[in-house]
């Protein structure tokens, strides 16, 4: 019965209303919920629901509290972070300062989190954060354990008439592999669950992450009979197997996948906002697409594209990073590939390359750089 056109709002944001109302209903000070705009902004990032309407203007304004945060647990984070002294924008949030709140959920005790955001203590809040940052890392080196076991295991077991990924092993960690299946996705292209199962190797715990056009739980719904459990939306779910039953889930879901989809929707499409050659990107451009933050879900970044140039001195860095130069003759912009080392064929980096990417400030001990974050390439048409 709620009359708000708003309704993704998260938790934490609909707290922040009902706060909106209390003090109006007990005549306290109307500015009082604003003190907390830090936590509602870390909420609704970490949350991943649409940057759009209220959330917006949420999320806006409580970046910009999170920065200078009042409260002894957020400031500690930030800090742990590296982030401290600096605007803070989505992308901040959801690749680093949630990643961190989370890790203790997912390999460690969930309290911990809980226990930094509640402290008044700048000492305990400190430590705390340390903490986090120590299991993040931890956290990091498993997903990539467990993604290259899955990729080596999908070398081996998918063919090309699949139409979707089911992978099980016996050590994989049920609080990371969501992470992984997203990643397996962006690789193959096809609906993706991973299982890990427990223990004492009866059951196993499962997580997927979809494509577009196929919906994940209506899917899981026409499996049902083979699970113990599950629930979920179109693009993520979760499921509880028997482990003599993964077998017949696994020849289920294909069966569902090979009916809904075909080889096109198979097809990894990048949308492009502009096109542009490289010597027209600039500070002054990257200055202009702040005014367009917060970006995510609802509200995506900008996507540029450029087309015939060349990867110059190209190298792997990080785990599975690929770090170049690109160089399309009008200009020259610093590039890097997250999770791109494995992907890029070595003739590709000989020969002309249409790439899309997003622009982004690269900030390394005291400097900023522009830089494109690549969002896919390969060869130009």
């Amino acid at each position: 019965d709620c009359p708000s056109t708003d309704k993704d709002l998260c938790g934490a944001g609909v707290a922040f209303k009902l706060a909106q109302a209390l003090v109006q209903a007990l005549a306290l000070s109307e500015n009082l919920p604003l003190h907390f705009l830090d936590y509602v902004a870390l909420a609704t990032v970490a949350d991943v629901v649409p940057l759009t309407g209220e959330n917006r203007i949420l999320v806006r304004h409580g970046l910009k509290v999170l920065a200078d945060s009042r409260w002894a647990g957020l400031r500690a984070l930030v800090e742990a972070a590296g982030l401290a002294g600096k605007p803070l924008r989505a992308g901040h949030v959801g690749f680093i300062l949630a990643p961190r709140l989370n890790a203790a959920g997912r390999i460690g005790d969930a309290n911990d989190g809980l226990r930094l955001l509640l402290t008044d203590d700048p000492d305990e809040a400190a430590r705390v954060a340390r903490e986090l940052e120590t299991l993040n890392a931890r956290r990091q080196a498993l997903d990539q354990r467990i993604l290259d076991e899955a990729i080596e295991l999908a070398g081996r077991t998918l063919r090309a008439e699949d139409r979707a990924l089911v992978l099980a092993a016996d050590d994989w960690h049920p609080g990371v592999i969501g992470i992984v299946a997203s990643r397996l996705v962006e690789r193959f292209g096809r609906p993706t669950f991973l299982i890990g199962w427990d223990a004492d190797g009866e059951l196993g715990r499962g997580s997927g992450r979809s494509i577009v056009g196929f919906d994940l739980h209506d899917a899981l719904h026409r499996v049902g009979h083979t699970l113990e459990k599950y629930g979920g939306h179109t693009m993520a779910a979760g499921l509880t197997i028997r482990r003599d039953r993964f077998e017949e889930f696994r020849v289920a879901f294909l069966g569902v996948a090979g009916e809904l989809l075909g080889p096109d929707d198979l097809v990894p499409q990048q949308r492009v906002d502009l096109e542009l050659p490289l010597g027209l990107v600039s500070e002054e451009l990257e200055r202009l697409m702040r005014h367009l933050e917060p970006c995510g879900p609802g509200n995506p970044a900008p996507v540029f594209g450029v087309r015939g140039a060349r990867a110059v001195g190209s190298r792997r860095v990080g785990a599975n990073h690929l770090r170049f130069t690109l160089d399309d003759g009008s200009g020259i912009l610093p590039a890097i590939g997250f999770q791109w080392a494995d992907q890029v064929p070595e003739d590709w980096l000989r020969q002309p390359l249409d790439v899309a990417f997003r622009l982004e400030l690269d900030e390394w001990q005291g400097r900023s750089t522009l830089q494109a974050r690549v969002a896919t390439l390969g060869p130009s048409s």
